[in-house]
């Protein structure tokens, strides 16, 4: 069954693009300038923890240079959580490592733009207060596409979410 059909695309990454490339999924470079992608904190716990395929997937990806990504310093608070409960000092240690020394995963401080922008995003989309950091700090950083397996996020027109299987088969 098409993800789409499950809902996990809310629009298409590149419809409100065109373009002259023969395949306009393919993530496009310019020099140096990588695709830059935001990741929301579920898809590192499906890195870390799940080992999920498909995640696992992006992340070769981005180490052979096909994409770069981004995510919010919120993340490691939000990654933590259950470790610590469970006393998981190995997951601590893994997702710290993951936050600080990945080459392929930048991680945005929050700034006041970001935490107005959070407030402006809830004013009109609504959710919860670390979802429209996530959305905020994607914007800010000039990200188009935001990979999050959470259905209830919303993003605005300018930002597409994409599942992590979605994003797997459109920007790889």
């Amino acid at each position: 069954m098409a993800s789409s059909v499950l809902g996990c695309r809310s629009r298409s990454w590149n419809d409100n693009r065109r373009s002259r490339r023969k395949d306009p999924g393919t993530p496009r470079r310019v020099g140096l300038n990588l695709q830059l992608v935001y990741v929301d904190t579920n898809v590192l716990i499906a890195l870390i923890e799940e080992k999920q395929r498909e995640v696992l997937s992006l992340f070769y990806g981005a180490a052979e240079g096909k994409i770069s990504f981004v995510t919010s310093e919120i993340s490691l608070a939000e990654v933590l959580v259950k470790p610590l409960e469970m006393g998981r000092s190995d997951l601590v240690a893994a997702y710290s490592e993951l936050l600080t020394n990945e080459p392929s995963l930048r991680t945005v401080a929050i700034s006041r733009e970001i935490l107005r922008r959070s407030a402006e995003l809830r004013s009109t989309l609504g959710g919860k207060l670390p979802d429209a950091v996530h959305v905020a700090s994607a914007l800010e950083t000039r990200c188009r596409v935001l990979v999050s397996n959470d259905l209830r996020l919303r993003c605005p027109q300018e930002l597409a979410r994409l599942c992590v299987e979605e994003a797997e088969k459109e920007l790889l």
